[in-house]
């Protein structure tokens, strides 16, 4: 109720860098039920049997556009994140829990 009385409330995005070659794991605090890319230069799917991991690849080699992603968790987490290219992501796992 009172986030509702301060007015709406601005989600900060986290920036991470996705590569051609190399995949980024993101890890989350429950299994994820909703995600969302920006555009088709980056993919993002659910790790094979591992519920609460998102794993993000460029789909296109050197895209010069920033994009965004955006993950639901089932525990009502809300995720957005915006995404770069970087031949060699600086970061490979990120955990969120």
């Amino acid at each position: 109720a009172k986030a509702m009385q301060d007015g709406p409330q601005q989600i900060e995005p986290r920036k991470i860098e996705a590569g051609f070659t190399k995949t980024v794991h993101i890890l989350f605090p429950s299994p994820v039920t909703y995600i969302d890319i920006g555009s088709m230069d980056i993919i993002a799917g659910k790790a094979d049997r591992a519920e609460n991991v998102v794993r993000v690849k460029a789909a296109v080699r050197n895209f010069a556009a920033e994009t965004n992603l955006t993950v639901i968790t089932e525990d009502g987490g809300f995720f957005t994140f915006d995404v770069y290219y970087a031949e060699n992501p600086a970061v490979s796992t990120l955990n969120l829990t």
